[in-house]
């Protein structure tokens, strides 16, 4: 890792990271009204995205959506500031969002809510900003219509396969999971491209990632009834961190249950 690649971003970063809230200002929101988080947040550096979203209908979705468009836009200001690899490296870990974004689409659609409705749970991102969002909802009237409309984007094929494995299943599991694969196993070769510490910092960061969206599956598998190799197919095996000996163990361990009132005695 070379400083020269480094010298317009980094000073940024140390500015940005002063303007933070601290963890006093933040535990000092919780319980808070949203009109009251709102007005403290107009305060910090999320100020142009919250008095955007203040014109709006006040939600805890609205809010959602501000920090995170502010959290993209600061994404792509430091993409300016990177090298290519870095900026590959950041376009491929907030395509995550943007997929997050998809699977709330299919749900909306799956569970038939009107349009106007629809509107109040998206948080648009990447290339389905708010029009394409309301554009897709009001034109599909089924999941299938989603696919088909997203079919052209990168991950279109990803959900076509996928949706074909979910008309035998009827599991949305399914859809949910391929569209994190296609993230993440794209963001972990994205981070073998670098070269020395950038990698070596890049993978462990991208590995922990896919560890714990791991371990977040085999929970899910295993509170589905699915068998060691039912949920296989739904790792992502690509991580160093969590090595394959104790993603096994985790796949083939029962699930903890809370002692009995009679056990705990003893």
């Amino acid at each position: 890792m070379s400083a020269w690649k480094y010298k317009q971003l980094m000073p940024k970063l140390t500015v940005d990271k002063l303007k933070l809230m601290d963890n006093k200002q933040v535990t000092s929101l919780v319980g808070a009204s949203l009109s009251h988080i709102s007005s403290v947040l107009q305060n910090t550096p999320y100020k142009k995205e919250i008095l955007e979203a203040s014109t709006q209908e006040l939600t805890s979705i609205s809010l959602e959506a501000a920090l995170q468009k502010n959290f993209i836009r600061t994404c792509e200001e430091l993409m300016t500031l990177s090298s290519r690899g870095v900026r590959a490296l950041i376009s491929g870990f907030l395509l995550k969002f943007e997929t997050n974004t998809v699977k709330t689409l299919l749900r909306i659609t799956r569970a038939k809510l009107s349009h106007e409705e629809s509107l109040h749970y998206v948080v648009p991102a990447g290339n389905l900003n708010k029009e394409t969002c309301k554009k897709i909802l009001e034109n599909s009237e089924t999941m299938e219509d989603v696919i088909d409309f997203l079919s052209e984007y990168e991950y279109g094929d990803v959900m076509e396969a996928a949706f074909d494995f979910y008309l035998k299943t009827k599991d949305f599991f399914v859809l949910e999971v391929a569209l994190d694969r296609y993230v993440y196993i794209n963001l972990w070769k994205t981070a073998g491209k670098l070269w020395g510490l950038d990698k070596k910092i890049a993978k462990t960061l991208v590995g922990l990632e896919i560890d714990i969206v791991n371990v977040k599956t085999v929970f899910r598998c295993k509170k589905m009834g699915l068998n060691a190799a039912e949920m296989q197919q739904y790792l992502i095996h690509v991580s160093s961190v969590l090595d394959k000996t104790a993603l096994t163990k985790a796949i083939t361990c029962l699930l903890y249950t809370s002692p009995s009132p009679r056990d705990r005695t003893r």
